[in-house]
């Protein structure tokens, strides 16, 4: 079972880090340890950071981000695109850094194939 961070509690304009820690909480003193989150999932990499990252050891588990392939037609923009989620997960100076990674759609040449040597980067491990 994964913790999904597609959609948060809100407080006001922002997402409520205090309600997302306590619910972090409870899922880890269930015995979960998967969490996922998104470039594109708006606040989310901030709001897990918080309540997560600076709050739990690193060991205690798993974090995933995806990266949106449209947003990042070339293998440099993705590299861009993953280093912010790092940056906003505060895993960017992290020797272990995010558990996975993840595209949430596939590179697609003009053809509508995939492109020849394109990696998704799906399912790859960065630690």
């Amino acid at each position: 079972m994964g913790f999904g961070l597609m959609r948060l509690p809100r407080r006001g304009l922002g997402i409520d880090v205090a309600q997302v820690s306590r619910m972090v909480d409870l899922f880890l003193e269930a015995g979960f340890t998967y969490f996922d989150t998104a470039h594109v999932y708006a606040g989310s990499e901030d709001a897990i950071r918080k309540a997560l990252v600076e709050r739990h050891p690193r060991e205690s588990y798993t974090l995933a981000t995806k990266l949106y392939a449209a947003m990042s037609p070339t293998a440099k923009s993705a590299k861009r695109q993953f280093e912010t989620s790092l940056e906003r997960t505060g895993q960017a100076t992290s020797t272990t850094a995010c558990s996975t990674r993840r595209a949430t759609k596939p590179m697609r040449s003009r053809t509508g194939l995939p492109r020849p040597g394109a990696s998704s980067g799906l399912g790859r491990r960065t630690s």
